[in-house]
Order: structure tokens, then sequence, then C-alpha cells
């Protein structure tokens, strides 16, 4: 058995994961990301800030916070938990630069982690404008991911924030 550390790139996402880790650790030290704690999951997540398209008549310049959502499945594909890690506030040039954030969360059961997916979930621009993900294609890509065990996840087991939908708002 294989443990499965997945990003996943959602259609028009402006932002992408070049790198993702996750893995359950004993506490080793205390970090900014989290006071001290015995044990946790540990995250962190590459990315790139995508430039506009040429046929995209908006240019923001770049984002200045982005969430990503990891999701977290047992040994046996049975579905743990799903956390949201906040990248800034800050000021995250579009370009080929790379940006790097990380978390230290604390899950119950986060012994039993085996499998982590990520994606990023909003972006809010420069401009005020946010970006929202599909969330229909996101649940589908996370139970084909696991279909395998036969269980499945919902839009209410990922998502915490109460239904928001996606495409740019202001």
């Amino acid at each position: 058995m294989e443990q499965r550390v997945v990003k996943y790139l959602p259609e028009n996402s402006p932002v992408k994961i070049e790198k993702f880790n996750c893995e359950y650790q004993v506490f080793k030290e205390a970090t900014t990301f989290a006071s001290r704690k015995d044990e946790g999951v540990y995250a962190s997540v590459n990315f790139l800030v995508n430039r506009s398209s040429e046929d995209d008549a908006r240019d923001p310049g770049g984002i200045e916070a982005v969430e990503f959502i990891i999701v977290l499945f047992d040994v046996f594909d049975h579905f743990l938990s799903s956390v949201q890690g906040l990248a800034g506030p800050g000021k995250y040039p579009s370009g080929k630069k790379k940006y790097r954030s990380r978390w230290v969360f604390d899950v119950d059961g986060a012994f039993g982690m085996y499998h982590a997916l990520a994606f990023p979930s909003q972006v809010r621009f420069l401009d005020g404008e946010i970006w929202r993900c599909n969330r229909t294609e996101c649940i589908d890509w996370i139970n084909e991911i696991i279909e395998e065990s036969g269980s499945t996840v919902s839009e209410d087991d990922i998502f915490l924030d109460g239904g928001l939908h996606e495409g740019l708002s202001d």
C-alpha cells in the first residue's frame, strides 16, 4: 500500500501548486505556525501565481492571499478531515517566483493519516477580486482518487464556509 500525497489544479485556477508535502510528525520544535504541541499534521505547499491569459483584459498583477484545502484520509481510505491553510495576506506577484506556505494542524486521528490531497480553493487578487474553485469539480476529483474504498465525500465534508460559489467576485 502506497501513501498518496496528491495536488490538484482546479480549472482556471490563478495558482499552481508546484510541490505539496503533508505528513504526521511528532513534536520537534515550536514554530510561528503552531504553539507547542506533541504531534500534528505538518503540511507545506510551494506555489506559483499564474499570469493572466492574453485574452483576459484584467491583469491583477498578483494575489494577496490564497486558501488551500487539504483533505486527509486514513490507511483504510476513510475520510478523516478537511483543513484550510491560508497563505497571506501579503503580496504575491505573478511570474516565475515560487512561494511557500507551511502549517501544522492538530487533527483528531492524525496518527492514522495516510493520504493527503490538496488544491487551491479561493484566491484574493491585489485588486480585491476573489476567485473560487468549482466545488463540484473538486469533489469529483477527490472521490475519484479514493474510489477504491467505496466511501465518498460531499461538499459539506470538504468546504467549511457554508456554500460560497465558484468564480470571481468583488
